[in-house]
């Protein structure tokens, strides 16, 4: 049994390796084709006059010589981290971000090589392709995964601490994105073997989360702050660091999500806590307003291609509701809409109904206590 549990622990963390490794190939490709499709647009097509002569020889030597920066950037911005890769739409700000420090590192390459100054024009194409094709190459490899997820194929496997409806809605989370794999719930207030969400049960009580991790060969444990006692948190996140194969991540409480808003200022030497309001005011809120629309609308248009072609694919899918419409919680409590393509999967959850969803399962708690 654990010859079985430690050969299919090497085929996840091999899985993993090949993952990132095929990740970064596509992007390499991806930003070649963004050098490419450039050039060609602001020298070769003739639809923007240019007058110097730049043969295509320098600028593949211009991209050759900037690959290990292209490597080194998306690196940086954990773009190649495992577990935080087809994260939401955090992964494609990262692309963004590692584009924009990819195109300022081939400026600096073509100095140190002597080579002749590229096409402000072709460099202005070649950034937003790059971000344009690698986020649709990202994309696209979600809806893949996706349907390596429906044949039982897991790229996390992960077991929650802690039984409430916050556990119980984390896990339903995980398993809308097709990457991970929810084991099971230890609890210190349920008897093992309790059903908790779906099929899935009590494994055992929270001290035990090495040994049920290593039996189940989790290589993940998300623990819920607010579902089990102060004692067992401590002892739980008191072995963090010791476990190289098992990772501890916590889902914050309100408490610590308060933390986020707190800045340490020094007042007479002494470290002070300050709060700092969670959105922008003045000046810089009209220039994020002003970058926000800009760059949304340059984004679209260069994205409305993708955005074409995966509508396609949905509707010879059969999807009925190509774009769906969901409500977010902005600033202030006010409420409106977004969109995204329907992938299958519903639209992230308001902040508001989150918790709506568990106030409702504690009245229902509550009444079904008071009837017994």
């Amino acid at each position: 049994m654990k010859d079985r549990d430690l050969q299919t622990q090497k085929r996840n963390i091999n899985r993993h390796y090949y993952l990132l490794l095929f990740l970064v190939l596509i992007d390499l490709l991806g930003a070649l084709g963004a050098f490419s499709l450039a050039y060609w647009f602001r020298i070769r097509s003739g639809l923007i006059p240019y007058f110097s002569a730049e043969p295509w020889a320098d600028y593949v030597r211009l991209y050759i010589y900037s690959i290990p920066l292209f490597l080194f950037f998306f690196d940086q911005v954990r773009l190649y981290d495992r577990h935080e890769i087809f994260d939401g739409t955090g992964e494609f700000i990262q692309v963004f971000k590692g584009s924009t420090f990819y195109i300022l590192g081939v400026i600096v390459v073509s100095f140190a090589i002597h080579a002749p100054y590229p096409s402000r024009g072709g460099l202005l194409g070649t950034w937003a392709l790059s971000v344009a094709i690698i986020s649709g190459e990202r994309l696209a490899f979600r809806f893949i995964f996706k349907r390596i997820r429906s044949r039982g194929i897991s790229f996390d496997r992960v077991i929650i601490i802690g039984g409430n409806e916050e556990a119980k809605s984390i896990a339903e989370q995980l398993e809308k994105t097709g990457m991970v794999d929810v084991l099971g719930f230890l609890d210190e207030f349920s008897s093992q073997g309790e059903r908790i969400w779906k099929d899935r049960c009590v494994l055992g009580p929270p001290t035990q989360f090495r040994e049920i991790a290593e039996n189940r060969n989790a290589n993940l444990v998300i623990l819920v702050s607010e579902a089990i006692s102060w004692e067992t948190q401590r002892e739980v996140l008191g072995s963090a660091f010791d476990n190289k194969d098992l990772e501890i991540q916590v889902a914050p409480g309100f408490s610590e999500l308060y933390l986020t808003s707190m800045r340490v200022r020094f007042k007479g030497n002494i470290p002070l806590l300050r709060f700092r309001p969670g959105y922008i005011t003045g000046l810089d809120a009209i220039q994020k307003i002003g970058m926000d629309y800009i760059i949304g609308f340059l984004l679209l248009i260069l994205t409305s291609p993708l955005i074409l072609v995966f509508s396609l694919i949905l509707w010879l899918q059969g999807e009925k509701n190509i774009i769906q419409k969901f409500e977010v919680l902005g600033k202030n409590g006010r409420r409106f809409y977004t969109y995204k393509l329907g992938t299958g999967t519903n639209g992230p959850t308001s902040y508001r109904s989150f918790h709506n969803d568990i106030e409702a399962g504690i009245d229902s708690g509550r009444r079904t206590a008071q009837r017994s």
